[in-house]
């Protein structure tokens, strides 16, 4: 009906290139749905009345108002097919530079496609990126422009990874960072690394209440870090509400992620340290680990903290 009535000038500017109050075009929609077959028709028709350079700039490679590619609307989705067709036309249309752009870019959040992919649980979309970006980026534009990379509040992939609290994908960002980040990376940009509000991934996975998670952590720094390092920068260190994971566990009224942290700490921390800085320790509001446990309503957490008092 559209060639029928409207000119090809209407057509391209006025449908296929037109953008909505967001700024969105027809391809932002189309790459939003579950339903790729719509996508296909989309480009069927762009091909058919575009130039390649309006195909691109304007509809691969353009962004909605939050500076969202196609990419980011396919990955935030888990929509893998539809992934896979603008991965294609992308090979076809774009130059190499276009696609590592692609590849790379942040939106208005500065969230990169792994920020987006691991933010939403998207373990096979985040497969298919890190497959994407070794074809064609350099080791060190994924070490620094996405293993390493922080977002508007100055997140990681892997502290992303612990927030969201999928183990499976806190193990794959980790194998591929031991694969090309240095060591004094993986300490000082992933494992000690803090967010906006001062939390560490000990901090995050402390208050989600994932002790899965945070043994595997656990591991890793027992590997990685040196007894200085866990002593201040994991087992005593505070975050914005100047409280430390014990008292997060505590907070959260989780008694056995509780217990596994004071084997921890009688592993690492002096009786003196455990003494004033985990037992008396008091967080912004002037709350023990005690006053926590009592507003909790949590007699459990109450009674092991107590008999934790005695032993000292």
């Amino acid at each position: 009906m559209a060639n029928e009535k409207l000119t090809t000038e209407e057509i391209n500017n006025k449908l296929l290139l037109a953008t909505d109050g967001n700024g969105s075009t027809v391809f932002h929609m189309a790459a939003g749905k579950d339903t790729p077959e719509i996508l296909q028709k989309v480009w069927e028709w762009a091909n058919e009345k575009l130039t390649t350079q309006e195909i691109n700039n304007k509809s691969l490679l353009a962004t909605d108002a939050w500076g969202t590619t196609l990419f980011h609307v396919a990955t935030e989705g888990g929509r893998l097919e539809i992934f896979q067709k603008l991965w294609e036309w992308a090979n076809e249309k774009a130059t190499t530079e276009e696609i590592n752009n692609l590849l790379l870019a942040i939106d208005s959040g500065r969230r990169t496609l792994f920020h987006v992919a691991i933010d939403r649980g998207r373990l096979e979309m985040l497969q298919k990126l890190w497959e994407c970006a070794n074809k064609k980026l350099t080791a060190e534009e994924i070490n620094n422009k996405l293993l390493l990379a922080t977002d508007v509040d100055r997140r990681t992939i892997f502290l992303m990874a612990t927030e969201v609290g999928r183990l499976e994908i806190l193990k794959k960002v980790l194998k591929w960072a031991n694969k090309i980040v240095t060591t004094e990376e993986i300490n000082n940009k992933l494992l000690l690394a803090t967010d906006y509000l001062g939390r560490t991934v000990f901090h995050m996975t402390a208050w989600r209440g994932r002790l899965e998670i945070l043994q595997k952590l656990w591991e890793c720094a027992k590997k990685k870090l040196t007894t200085e390092d866990i002593n201040n920068n994991v087992l005593l260190a505070t975050d914005f509400q100047r409280k430390t994971i014990f008292q997060l566990a505590t907070d959260g009224g989780r008694l056995e992620m509780l217990q596994k942290l004071w084997e921890w700490a009688n592993e690492s921390l002096t009786t003196e340290e455990i003494n004033n800085k985990l037992l008396l320790a008091t967080d912004f509001w002037g709350r023990t680990v005690f006053n926590m446990a009592t507003d909790q309503g949590r007699l459990e957490i109450l009674m092991y903290g107590m008999c934790l008092h005695r032993l000292q």
